[in-house]
């Protein structure tokens, strides 16, 4: 007689196992975790009435430890009685104090860190109890119970996670992009006087504008425009940091793992986030940047989490309340909702796929409905459309996939090692058919989402995040499903290592570049200053220095041919914005030591030479010359001696005329000089002369 077939199930056993956060929160009439936030709000209250008193007869770290000592009085007797419930003893109050003792030095540390960083000594405590809080909740119900959830380390690291990002976030610089642009009326022509936006009304009629003649996205830069014009830097940065927190919590929850495996999990989204990712400065360390794409994640992640849970759960009469939730959602970033919205029609149209639950068909018409608002944007066609031609599209896709798909191609070296490993038929056959079923709709988005970069007409390393995120989603799905060795304890350790070493270089050089952008302000509000000196010489130099520059910090101000703006074109719109922002007409930003050599040598510049970073050519005019171009006459070069890379970009013309915008004739110590930026490679590397056109 035949035997039953084996099902084989590749998801990782589930253990038993204890209570989590949320089942303490659900199963427990009165929880921990609340009685413990109200005994932290009185003790906190304590702490900071007694610091900001004491401030005023001694320094900060006195007025700290004062209000402290004075506070865990009241938080012990508090804290035994009521949170944890439990009787007095000396081995409690040892620990309670042991543990109070590691929140203390944690606490003074962050707190002169904080005024370090330029925070009022007033409102510095704010954002340390906002960090050590809840490290000091694991620490005390360990010292008060000795129960150790099995989710504690989980927690434990996703709290270190949200101090590290939050520690990025606040040596974040304003950049004269978008930073500086959204803080105004959005303009309706390149002439509009600027306008700050003071109102409601403003903001509204900002992204009025900004839907006509830019993107669809009006629902995200009306919050980014509110976010950079009416809250403080700092709340700002805090509530970034706890949605990062959320997005990795959402990224964990999503793969499905066991509670021994989600630590592991988490962690790997930490690696590739914070090496891997290319985008990760630009997307998610950059202000404006951080709405785009932080906060878009992480909505959607929170979303896609309650329609899988709806799937199976009942709809209530409060249910169809998330329909306005899901046209908001879907209507935020053309490059993620495009994608979800194309499988969310996939599941619709093919019966197989077809969700069960009406709620979920509801939410994913509405969540279409938002992108289709997203789209209907004048302003985003306009700007797909452009002058590209279709050739020069794919090539520049080709290019970002190539240099910005990091995470693309290690799930594509991992499938392949699979596939290809000698007990393949054994094994790896049925873990990439139990993947495949897994992951089928989601291989779908990515599909759709390589071809928006194929043919979007640009390789910013932004343009390729949601691309990679979902490459992400998917390769976690086999790291915790089959993939052993990525959850070792020794691999693990040593992704935690890489990250710890890359971490403090990451936060200096941010901090290094915050201060280059707070000189150069300083500069700009100063009365009758109008060319503003900036500071290419970093702090620290070399090839290792520029990698973390690339990959960790937003240049406030740079030059070069690839930037969206040029700080010597004084009728450029951001650099209008940025005089207004410093109460001024006109500001003009140069490199300093290009300053510095002006002022020294009359005879500076009478040929073109580059400045010291290398990105800018001044050139001292004659009297009376009016320059109406820039040509760069080219060498001859044989393409057959070009890496293949460089035959595809290789510049074929003999000549190269710059584009009006990358030139400027500009005053300067009673002296006119011209200002023009360096070309790319393919050409610089075959420049012959420079020549002017003149009248």
């Amino acid at each position: 007689m035949q035997g039953k077939k084996k099902i084989i199930n590749f998801a990782p056993p589930r253990k038993k196992e204890v209570q989590t956060f949320p089942e303490m929160i659900v199963k427990k009439g009165i929880p921990e975790i609340s009685r413990f936030a109200l005994v932290g709000l009185i003790a906190t209250a304590i702490h900071y009435a007694l610091y900001y008193l004491c401030l005023r007869w001694t320094g900060h770290n006195a007025a700290y430890s004062i209000g402290y000592a004075l506070s865990f009085v009241c938080n012990y007797v508090l804290s035994v009685k009521f949170t944890f419930r439990v009787p007095f003893s000396l081995s409690r109050f040892v620990g309670f104090s042991v543990s109070h003792l590691l929140n203390y030095l944690a606490g003074v540390v962050l707190l002169n860190i904080m005024i370090w960083a330029g925070i009022p000594e007033g409102v510095a405590p704010l954002p340390v109890f906002v960090l050590v809080v809840p490290i000091n909740f694991l620490l005390v119900r360990y010292a008060l119970t000795r129960r150790k959830e099995a989710h504690d380390a989980y927690y434990l690291t996703l709290i270190m996670a949200g101090i590290a990002m939050f520690w990025l976030q606040v040596y974040d610089a304003p950049t004269l992009s978008d930073d500086m642009l959204y803080r105004f009326v959005w303009l309706e022509n390149e002439n509009s006087p600027v306008r700050f936006i003071r109102s409601l009304g403003d903001l509204f009629s900002s992204q009025a504008i900004h839907y006509q003649l830019v993107n669809g996205r009006f629902v995200v830069h009306l919050i980014g425009q509110a976010m950079l014009c009416f809250v403080p830097p700092m709340l700002f940065q805090l509530i970034s940091t706890v949605l990062f927190v959320v997005l990795l919590h959402c990224v964990v929850k999503w793969t499905r793992t066991s509670c021994s495996y989600s630590l592991p999990v988490l962690i790997w989204t930490l690696l590739l986030l914070f090496v891997v990712f290319s985008g990760f400065r630009t997307a998610m360390l950059w202000s404006i940047g951080t709405v785009n794409y932080l906060w878009v994640l992480s909505f959607t992640m929170l979303f896609l989490l309650y329609i899988r849970r709806a799937e199976n759960r009942p709809a209530t009469r409060f249910s169809w309340l998330m329909a306005p939730v899901a046209v908001l959602v879907g209507w935020s970033h053309e490059a993620l909702s495009v994608p979800l919205s194309a499988v969310f029609a996939l599941m619709l149209i093919v019966p197989r796929l077809r969700p069960r639950s009406n709620l979920v068909r509801l939410m994913a018409l509405f969540y279409i409905m938002g992108t289709l608002l997203c789209l209907a944007s004048p302003g985003i066609w306009g700007r797909a459309g452009g002058e590209i031609t279709l050739q020069a599209r794919l090539l520049s896709g080709a290019m970002n996939l190539l240099t910005n798909m990091r995470v693309g191609w290690i799930l594509l070296i991992v499938l392949l090692t699979i596939r290809f490993k000698k007990n393949y038929r054994d094994f790896g056959r049925r873990l990439l058919t139990a993947h495949w079923h897994r992951q089928r709709l989601s291989y779908s988005a990515l599909a759709v989402s390589l071809a928006i970069i194929a043919v979007c007409g640009t390789n910013l390393e932004r343009v390729a995040f949601f691309t990679d995120f979902i490459a992400m989603m998917i390769l976690l799905d086999l790291v915790a499903h089959g993939v052993k060795f990525f959850l070792q304890r020794n691999v693990i350790i040593a992704a935690i290592a890489v990250m710890a070493v890359l971490y403090v270089p990451a936060l200096l050089v941010r901090k290094d570049n915050l201060s280059t952008w707070q000189y150069a302000y300083s500069q700009m509000k100063q009365p009758g200053t109008e060319v503003v000196g900036v500071p290419m010489e970093r702090g620290y130099q070399g090839p290792l220095a520029n990698y973390f520059y690339q990959h960790y910090a937003n240049s406030a101000i740079e030059f070069g041919f690839f930037c969206s703006y040029m700080g010597f074109d004084f009728k450029d719109t951001n650099i209008r914005c940025a005089a207004a922002l410093a109460g001024k007409e006109r500001i003009i930003f140069l490199p300093e030591d290009v300053l510095r050599r002006i002022d020294s040598d009359s005879t500076a510049y009478t040929d073109y030479q580059l400045d010291e970073s290398g990105n800018l050519y001044v050139w001292r005019l004659q009297e009376g010359q009016q320059v109406k171009g820039v040509t760069f006459e080219l060498n001859d070069e044989d393409p057959s001696t070009l890496w293949p890379h460089q035959r595809l970009v290789a510049y074929k013309g003999r000549s190269y005329d710059l584009d009006d915008f990358l030139f400027e004739d500009l005053t300067v110590g009673g002296q006119r000089f011209l200002v023009f930026t360096k070309p790319t490679t393919n050409i610089y590397r075959r420049i012959n002369h420079i020549s002017l056109k003149t009248d």
